[in-house]
């Protein structure tokens, strides 16, 4: 079995430093609220990606149009953002308890 002992080390993608050679990919979770809301469940999603030590995290794709699809993430109005102001506490909590 191979090792990946280059895994963990810090990285480097174009002119973006990471901490780690670990990225994780954006996948549809389908966590958000019925209005395009960021839940809380959601923000535990990526937490926990970057816990494990993701040096990358890509997240799901966000909608911009008046009415999205169920599970999305909506960011067409203002009254999104209060959701994600949270996303940087959480890897950086993270980053710590790493």
């Amino acid at each position: 079995m191979p090792k990946f002992t280059k895994l963990f080390d810090p990285g480097k993608s174009a002119q973006l430093r990471l901490k780690t050679g670990s990225s994780c990919r954006p996948a549809a979770t389908h966590y958000s609220s019925l209005d395009g809301h960021i839940t809380d469940r959601q923000a535990n999603y990526y937490g926990e990606r970057a816990k494990g030590g993701a040096g990358l995290i890509v997240t799901e794709g966000a909608g911009c149009r008046k009415r999205g699809k169920f599970g999305r993430i909506l960011i067409n109005e203002d009254k999104y953002i209060p959701g994600m102001k949270n996303w940087p506490m959480l890897f950086t909590r993270a980053e710590r308890k790493r």
